[in-house]
């Protein structure tokens, strides 16, 4: 299997909550890409998809955003479950200024979650 290309992450807030907070508003758990990148990763709207980086893992449903340029994806940070964003980060690579964790701006890649559950079957 040919390895994903490699993407930047973003990382934003969503409307109806911030951080971990007010999570009963239901704003929705969704890996933002344009539709570009989508299709050149074998994705469309409402697929199931896992986001790799150095450092971790995480999977979620894959929403198509027309706004974000190609290259990037988008994942909001605020939750505190198996879609924490926090989960593709590391304090082993951080900002040398603050020493705070990199949360935006650097290497991921998206593959179809059913690729990845059936390798590992």
């Amino acid at each position: 299997m040919t390895p994903p290309a490699p993407l930047v992450l973003i990382s934003h807030r969503q409307k109806l909550h911030m951080n971990t907070r007010s999570i009963e508003l239901q704003d929705t758990r969704t890996i933002l890409l344009n539709a570009e990148e989508a299709a050149r990763a074998g994705l469309k709207n409402g697929d199931r998809a896992v986001v790799r980086s150095d450092y971790g893992t995480l999977e979620g449903t894959v929403e198509i955003d027309a706004n974000l340029p190609a290259g990037v994806m988008n994942v909001p940070h605020g939750w505190d479950d198996a879609f924490n964003v926090n989960l593709l980060t590391s304090t082993k690579d951080v900002d040398p200024l603050t020493g705070m964790a990199w949360l935006s701006g650097f290497p991921v890649s998206i593959q179809p979650a059913w690729q990845i559950n059936r390798a590992s079957a």
